[in-house]
Parts: C-alpha cells; sequence; structure tokens
C-alpha cells in the first residue's frame, strides 16, 4: 500500500535519471550515490501525482521527477541545461524578480514602530496570499518555496499583502523546524533574509517564536543570527512583553538582552 509523501520526514525536490546517479565534483573526480526505488505516493491536494519513473530515497532523502512535481504545483520546467533547469509559473511567462539594495539605512530598530517607514535594506516584494501559497496539503512546504523562488512568483525578501508577514514568519508560525535550515542555505552569502523585520504589526520573527513558544526558532534567532530583541509592535510591546514571566523563554530572553 502506498503512502502520501508527507508521512516522509525528509523530502527532497530532484530529478530521478536512474538507480544509479554520478556526480561531478569540483576537480572532476566521480562518485556514485545508491538510489533505491520507494513505491510512495506523491499527493497534491488529495490526488496522486502521476510520475514518469518512481521516486527514489538517495541518503534517506526521497527524489522525484522535477517536471511532473512542477506540473502539479502548478508550474513547468522551460529549459534544462547541463548547469540549471528553468522553471515558471505555468500560466505566466518566465520572470525574474529582484530586490534592488538601497543606500538609505535600515531604521532604528530600537524605536517605536512606524507603518510608513522602511524595514530593511531591500525593496520588498509584495505578494497577495503569500501565506497561502507557500502550502501543499496545508502545509508549508520547502519544495514549493525553491519552486515559487525559482518561478520568480517570490523573493525572500516578499511580503504578504493583507499582513506584511514575510517568509519568517510564516515559518515559525507554521513550527515546522525542518523548513529553517534549507531556507537560510537558500540564501545563503547574499543575506538577503531580514531576521527583523516587521509585519503590518511591528510584529518581528523573534515576536512570533515568543507568542508561538518556540523554542527552537528562539534560539536560532538569538544566537545564530543575534536579532534586535528591543523591538516594539505596534502595541508597545518587544518580545519579552509576550513571554510567560519565569519561564524558560522569559528567561532567555533576559539573559540576551542583558549580555547586549
Amino acid at each position: 500500500m502506498k503512502k502520501k509523501w508527507t508521512t516522509v520526514p525528509s523530502f527532497v525536490l530532484g530529478a530521478v535519471v536512474g538507480t544509479a546517479l554520478t556526480a561531478g565534483t569540483a576537480v572532476g573526480a566521480a562518485y556514485y550515490l545508491k538510489a533505491v526505488p520507494s513505491e510512495i505516493a506523491v499527493v497534491v491536494d488529495n490526488e496522486e501525482v502521476k510520475l514518469s519513473a518512481p521516486p527514489v530515497v538517495i541518503d534517506n532523502k526521497l527524489y522525484v521527477p522535477v517536471r511532473e512535481y512542477s506540473n502539479a504545483l502548478g508550474y513547468r520546467v522551460s529549459s534544462v541545461q547541463s548547469d540549471q533547469i528553468g522553471i515558471v509559473k505555468e500560466e505566466g511567462p518566465e520572470s525574474s524578480v529582484s530586490a534592488p539594495a538601497s543606500d538609505s539605512p535600515p531604521p532604528s530598530s530600537s524605536s517605536s514602530y512606524s507603518p510608513s517607514a522602511p524595514s530593511s535594506l531591500f525593496e520588498r516584494q509584495i505578494v497577495s496570499d503569500l501565506g497561502d501559497r507557500l502550502k501543499v496539503n496545508g502545509e508549508i512546504i520547502i519544495e514549493k518555496i525553491f519552486l515559487m523562488v525559482a518561478a520568480g512568483e517570490i523573493t525572500l525578501v516578499s511580503k504578504d499583502e493583507a499582513t506584511g508577514n514575510g517568509l519568517l514568519h510564516y515559518i515559525i508560525m507554521s513550527e515546522n523546524e525542518s523548513l529553517y535550515e534549507p531556507v537560510v542555505n537558500l540564501d545563503g552569502q547574499a543575506g538577503n533574509l531580514d531576521y527583523n523585520l516587521r509585519n503590518l504589526e511591528g510584529q518581528t520573527p523573534l515576536h512570533m517564536a515568543v507568542i508561538h513558544q518556540s523554542d527552537f526558532y528562539l534560539d536560532k534567532l538569538l544566537n545564530v543570527h543575534q536579532v534586535d530583541a528591543t523591538i516594539k509592535d505596534a502595541h508597545g510591546k518587544t518580545p519579552l512583553d509576550y513571554a510567560d514571566k519565569g519561564s524558560a523563554i522569559y528567561e532567555k530572553l533576559e539573559k540576551y538582552l542583558t549580555s547586549r
């Protein structure tokens, strides 16, 4: 009996090219990866996706054909080259959305929230229903994020039109810890992700981590990205104000603030 892909803990979008894959290294050498065929079913909106080749498992990660999976999510493969695969949204032409840098510095993050003030060094792409568009079967999945970025439908600095939430807000609200590393790696050296981004309520990803009581994202924001914990939202509250006094989250925030 086939299983739905949502039961697989680690799912990676890839191209199925056979039971043995050869990969080149930086110095031109080759190594082989063992691929094991899988009977798992890929289901999108309660409909099983018809694949040209069965999924395979490589290093405990599931790989499926890019073309059929992209089509199931409303995208299509526009070009295939030796070093890249082009993916575009099905109903529109291929596009590329960039986030031009601004010469103006970011606002003081410790000040009260001002909706009219720019919130980062980047011009933001405003997207309608961003949170819903990141989901498949009601859950945010990393493959959909990759596809939307590749198709130019969103960028890593996109904001939802109605709420002002960015990608990090939605990832934290999803309480899915597995989304963190791929998104940070996708950002890479570009550094476009704004870990202090404020939504229309003036709340940052740190506010969200506290409100949703996420120790995982709290730890990443404080210890890895060293965010500004003094930012106040539209209600004049800092992330500490949303933490239960005496809780582990409250103590971590208090310690972080005193060490700054």
